[in-house]
């Protein structure tokens, strides 16, 4: 017999911020592509911008460039950039860590 366990998530006690850094997520209509910015969590200050059409080209060369550091901060980030594709196939607007999407 498998297990069955309910999912749960607190948003402040479940994931800690990756120490190399951030992404800021953005959606490019007239180019038809997703943006990300790579930003140093000690300074903020922009490190690369990484532009794709869809979202396995942004989190594999994120991946590539070790802009990653945590598990929690991958599974975002493909989240995110999940959401950013659909809002950008619906022509949609996009905010980052906005819930209620569509």
């Amino acid at each position: 017999m498998v297990e069955e366990v309910q999912g749960s998530y607190d948003k402040y006690k479940d994931c800690e911020l990756d120490g190399k850094g951030y992404f800021l997520i953005k959606i490019y209509p007239e180019e038809d592509k997703i943006g990300i910015r790579f930003c140093e969590m000690d300074t903020n200050e922009p490190v690369v911008d990484i532009f794709g059409k869809v979202p396995q080209e942004l989190y594999c060369t994120a991946i590539k460039r070790d802009l990653i550091s945590s598990l929690d901060h991958a599974a975002y980030l493909g989240k995110e950039l999940m959401k950013a594709y659909v809002c950008l196939k619906l022509k949609k607007e996009y905010v980052q860590d906005e819930d209620n999407f569509l």
